[in-house]
């Protein structure tokens, strides 16, 4: 009989895929010797642990992934203060927490891109300790609860997992704590950046929920392989400035100095940065001192990208039909997320790194120039940040490592009067909005009801209020009022 898997769905035994292959052993020793021969080939296995861009895992779900049994934490208490006057058989190695947005990549390593493009392990910073040093652990976020478990177990047991492997610390490791120094994050803004008050033509737009993309290690180019993500050193050697649009917490203003620290080292000066936001940033940096220029200019207008404000969802069925040619409307929940709207990113292949991608109808409207509407983007804050590019010149948004320009794109917001918006560009949009016209609540339910809108005895109705409405009030009182006639009851006279 020949291999095969059944499948539940079909309810009948399917044969096995091209990708799978089968070996046959003699003896157990047999089994070391066949996965060191397909060592290279990665497996299933490899890539529910790739952290690709867009992806549908979240480092919260991998939380069980590298966590052991439950213990004790102590916040950090049990590890000591680091100071220069202890010494060590070899210099401390220093692990810079606050540097990187995943302590887990840090210390134990995970898949990534090499300076080559090749997807491959990436080596964590404990695969570099030796024996006797002093591993610092210099601004960690001791609040974690599952940080502070691992460190616990690393001290107690001295190993941890590691591409799938056990791997042990070298003998007589200690782990220390170290503090941020108080003007380490200002000496690192003014060592790394250039700070301008005029707003720039071309804008690399930063927030909380773009900062992750333009800061992921990988990306996947346009023939679907994943390879070194270089969108943001790109994006600034082509003159673009990096445009903070809302408060960014102290760990991520030292991830994106990191890193831009390191684009201008390169490029031998230092990158730009404009701040349109420049309240809620930290303290230290003083960044609110000095700045309102930066944010009381407008500089997110972009002719195609306009928004309407309404009151009664009656209103846009009615606007919509008014339209000279027909628009693509996007409704959006709180449960919509970048990747439904953009490329439809998926695995292709398994036996090599490979990706594909779909473009989506919002793609296909954006590119061609055809109208779109986007109605209850006010239901989902991280995706008005994830879209705020788009209000740019040219209209662009950050997808999977690639930033996906569309000079063509045509773009009208919807949002309710009654609600505030926390984005900055949509919100300098809706300040010049106009209202939708006021919907003809009779035409309204006639087109619903599929019937002619004379059918609909509007003057008979509007006679019956009209009478209702001499009766005393002692009278009312007693009787009660009429409803007031809204879209929900002229539907129920009309059924």
């Amino acid at each position: 009989d020949s291999p095969g898997v059944y499948s539940k769905q079909a309810q009948q035994k399917q044969p096995l895929g091209t990708h799978v292959k089968i070996i046959v052993l003699a003896h157990r020793n047999q089994l070391q010797r066949a996965r060191h021969t397909h060592s290279n080939a990665p497996g299933a296995d490899f890539w529910r642990r790739v952290d690709r861009p867009g992806n549908t895992w979240k480092t919260d779900d991998l939380v069980t992934a590298q966590t052991d049994d439950a213990m004790d934490v102590d916040n950090g208490a049990s590890l000591a203060d680091y100071s220069e006057s202890r010494h060590t058989a070899a210099p401390p190695l220093i692990v810079n927490c606050h540097m990187q947005h995943d302590w887990r990549r840090l210390l134990f390593g995970g898949p990534g891109v090499d300076t080559k493009g090749r997807i491959r392990h990436v080596q964590g910073a404990l695969a570099m300790a030796q024996p006797g040093q002093a591993i610092i652990l210099k601004g960690a976020d001791w609040s974690d609860l599952t940080f502070q478990q691992k460190i616990t177990s690393l001290q107690e047991r001295k190993r941890y997992e590691s591409n799938g492997q056990t791997c042990y610390l070298p003998d007589h490791v200690q782990f220390y704590r170290a503090s941020v120094g108080k003007g380490e994050l200002a000496s690192l803004y003014e060592a790394s950046v250039e700070r301008v008050t005029t707003p720039p033509e071309k804008s690399i737009v930063v927030n909380p929920c773009t900062l992750r993309e333009w800061l992921n290690p990988a990306m996947i180019n346009e023939a679907g392989y994943s390879v070194l993500n270089t969108a943001l050193e790109n994006q600034i050697q082509s003159g673009a400035t990096v445009t903070v649009t809302s408060s960014l917490s102290e760990p991520l203003w030292f991830m994106l100095l990191n890193r831009l620290q390191a684009i201008g080292h390169s490029m031998g000066q230092k990158p730009k940065i404009f701040l349109a936001h420049a309240e809620g940033q930290p303290e230290q940096l003083r960044l609110s001192e000095n700045s309102p220029t930066d944010v009381q200019q407008k500089i997110f207008r972009h002719p195609a990208v306009h928004a309407a404000t309404y009151s009664d969802e009656t209103q846009i069925s009615e606007w919509v039909q008014t339209r000279e040619t027909s628009p693509l409307v996007i409704r959006v929940t709180d449960q919509t997320h970048l990747g439904q709207l953009f490329d439809d990113l998926h695995v292709r292949s398994e036996r090599t790194p490979h990706f594909g991608r779909n473009a989506t109808q919002f793609q296909q409207a954006l590119q061609q120039g055809r109208e779109v509407v986007i109605l209850g983007l006010e239901k989902n804050p991280e995706l008005q940040q994830a879209l705020e590019s788009l209000c740019c010149n040219p209209p662009s948004v950050m997808v999977n490592g690639s930033l996906l320009k569309y000079p063509k794109a045509r773009l009208c917001l919807l949002w309710p009067q009654s609600k505030r918006c926390t984005s900055l560009l949509w919100k300098e949009a809706i300040q010049s909005a106009e209202p939708l016209p006021e919907a003809d609540m009779w035409r309204s339910a006639a087109r619903r009801h599929g019937i002619d809108r004379d059918q609909i005895p509007k003057t008979v109705l509007n006679k019956i209020y009209e009478i209702y409405g001499n009766i005393p009030k002692d009278i009312i009182q007693t009787i009660g009022a009429l409803p007031v006639l809204t879209n929900g009851g002229l539907d129920n006279l009309i059924v």
